[in-house]
């Protein structure tokens, strides 16, 4: 017999494993993930109209050149060095910064390039959720607290608003988890000499995926990390050096076309007011422009999380964490104001003006405002989870009620989505019809192809001596460690 007794005993055990009370069973783990994973493939597909869309509005319109020059490339086996286009600022075509190379292209052979970026998102996004939930093995999060920062990273209005506009590359931002668990490792002094090598690596692979701004924020991100956590700022300062080395093979072609092409600083965040604004009121994609700057998009300032997202973010990713924190952990609240700072206004123009294509190549500095973000999801959820498994008593109303505020972030998000659907964004710009065919042609650039060779060259030095450097026994002050190539 049904009772209200039992009704509420089943509703307390199903809410204790979701919030990491008591120990879940194994089947509920398999389909609470299962269930947020396969619900971000159907917004995603449907967020890309299931891979039938033209390339006929804003950067939609190089990306399919882009990719049918790949697409030929990888037909014909021929290596992409110059495209032949109208769409293409350059017939470089390795000194376009980010473009996709990643080894997912041999997929063009057989699909549409329409077709490929829908698979390429679900593959990225599978890897990214991947990601999330190795962090959570390595935290031991609850269920609850999984779910609900796997939401806020995977659905975000930051994601949704680049590539809604063409901006395909940017489902390297899926990766990010990667480099979360790396910064972690780091902070608590729990990194080895591989760390640098790792962090190579893991930037090697972002940039494949065409994440080109995506290593130039975490390089940004070391360079300020080494003030704030200055006892490590000796291994930050060889893991920039590595990351520039082992990427050569990209940056020295990129630098080439930058130190030939005048380029113009746009700006970033009027005021906090206009931040805090992106992050909690959803953008219209119908408004066109943004604030002031004529050229700055709508897309370029949006980072939707919704209300209850934000004051996650700020409740327990900065007061949160900043009261629990100490020694190297406290630093990296220090990295996300700074890396913030650089978001606001002109401050970032004078690193813009240096010849130095990294920093050349962020015109629109309200983006990189993204990577503190995504850091304070992440620290928010080490706070909350250790919030929730510190309550004594047990109250199934407050269970209710988080998984409900769960419920309305999702909700949130998922609205955001639909306002910024590919197809829904095209009506906000004149479409028509554009030639997206691109070839691959041969021409006579000996500075672009020497930058190639010279880029290649440095890129397997620095392969070879972090793989040297992994292999070569070692010493701690405080504990030997033997280095193996495991």
């Amino acid at each position: 017999m049904i009772t209200g007794e039992r009704i509420r005993h089943e509703i307390e055990r199903f809410t204790g494993q979701l919030t990491g009370r008591t120990t879940p069973d194994r089947a509920l783990v398999i389909f609470w993930f299962g269930s947020l994973w396969l619900l971000g493939l159907l917004c995603w597909g449907f967020f890309l109209n299931w891979g039938d869309f033209a390339f006929d509005f804003h950067d939609w319109m190089q990306e399919g050149a882009r990719y049918n020059l790949l697409a030929d490339a990888v037909r014909s086996g021929q290596i992409p060095l110059f495209i032949s286009t109208q769409l293409a600022s350059t017939n470089r075509f390795l000194s376009l910064s980010d473009v996709v190379l990643s080894p997912q292209i041999i997929l063009l052979r057989w699909v549409e390039p329409a077709f490929f970026v829908l698979i390429n998102t679900f593959i990225l996004y599978t890897v990214g959720t991947a990601g999330v939930l190795l962090i959570r093995k390595r935290f031991n999060w609850s269920c609850l607290t999984t779910g609900l920062v796997m939401v806020l990273f995977s659905l975000n209005g930051h994601l949704a608003a680049h590539i809604a506009v063409g901006h395909s590359m940017w489902s390297s931002y899926f990766l990010l988890p990667f480099w979360m668990l790396l910064l972690f490792e780091l902070l608590e002094d729990k990194a080895t000499q591989s760390w640098t090598a790792k962090t190579a690596g893991f930037t090697f692979i972002l940039f494949l995926q065409g994440g080109f701004h995506f290593v130039a924020w975490i390089l940004m991100m070391m360079a300020i990390m080494m003030v704030f956590a200055w006892k490590h700022a000796s291994r930050l300062a060889w893991t920039i050096a590595a990351v520039i080395g082992i990427n050569a093979w990209r940056i020295l072609p990129i630098h080439v076309e930058y130190s030939e092409w005048e380029r113009f600083y746009t700006s970033g965040y009027d005021s906090i007011q206009h931040l805090l604004q992106s992050i909690t009121t959803v953008q219209n994609p119908m408004d066109g422009w943004s604030g002031a700057i004529p050229a700055r998009g709508i897309w370029e300032v949006n980072n939707y999380l919704g209300l209850l997202g934000f004051l996650f973010v700020l409740v327990f990713g900065m007061y949160g964490f900043w009261i629990r924190a100490n020694g190297s952990r406290k630093a990296i609240l220090g990295v996300m104001i700074g890396m913030t700072l650089l978001s606001m206004g002109r401050v970032y123009q004078p690193l813009f003006n240096l010849p130095i294509s990294v920093f050349r190549a962020e015109r629109i500095s309200t983006r990189m405002v993204i990577l503190p973000i995504v850091t304070g999801i992440f620290l928010a959820g080490i706070v909350f989870d250790e919030w929730v498994k510190r309550r004594k008593k047990k109250n199934v109303e407050v269970d209710l009620l988080m998984m409900g505020g769960m419920l309305f972030v999702l909700h949130d998000l998922i609205n955001n989505l639909i306002i910024w659907r590919v197809e829904r964004v095209r009506l906000a710009f004149d479409a028509y019809p554009v030639n997206i065919d691109a070839h691959l042609v041969t021409m006579t650039d000996t500075p672009y192809i020497q930058a190639i060779q010279t880029g290649f060259a440095v890129t397997a030095l620095t392969v070879v001596i972090l793989v040297g450097m992994r292999c070569r026994p070692w010493k701690k002050k405080t504990a030997s460690i033997e280095g193996t190539c495991k």
